[in-house]
């Protein structure tokens, strides 16, 4: 096949990206009203190590405040979770885990370095797995 043209090569180019592009969802074009559009960060905190090891609550509650508080000073969700996985030996494991859940307006890459730092002073501190991330998009807003 012979060399494609500079037009044909940037048709290409330009579809290439096009496709990389996110596309706006059904639901982005139909918040509600009274909802705006923000970014969610869902944070999962294994308490357990392979060690046998525990997060303490005390050392939880001080993370907590001195670390993830001050990244989302607008507001926070913590709920206590049970967490599993499997292995790649087939063993399910189990782990209490905390679910942190943030949502935040300013632009993704922002949330993402806070959530980074969050994740890697965890590791850090209480030598643990690192946390496990989901950021999503999605409709918020306040009733009544």
């Amino acid at each position: 096949m012979g060399k494609a043209t500079l037009p044909t090569a940037l048709l290409a180019a330009l579809l290439l990206l096009l496709g990389c592009a996110p596309a706006a969802t059904n639901a982005e074009k139909s918040c509600p009203d009274g909802f705006n559009y923000v970014t969610e960060y869902r944070l999962f905190f294994g308490l357990d190590d392979s060690a046998g090891n525990r997060v303490s609550e005390a050392d939880w509650q001080a993370f907590l405040e001195d670390t993830i508080t001050p990244r989302f000073p607008a507001g926070l969700t913590v709920i206590d979770v049970k967490g599993q996985w499997r292995e790649p030996g087939g063993d399910i494991q189990r782990e209490n885990t905390i679910l942190v859940i943030a949502l935040q307006g300013s632009p993704i890459g922002e949330g993402l370095r806070l959530i980074n730092e969050i994740s890697e002073e965890f590791v850090r501190r209480f030598n643990q797995d690192p946390v496990f991330r989901v950021i999503d998009k999605v409709c918020s807003g306040l009733s009544g």
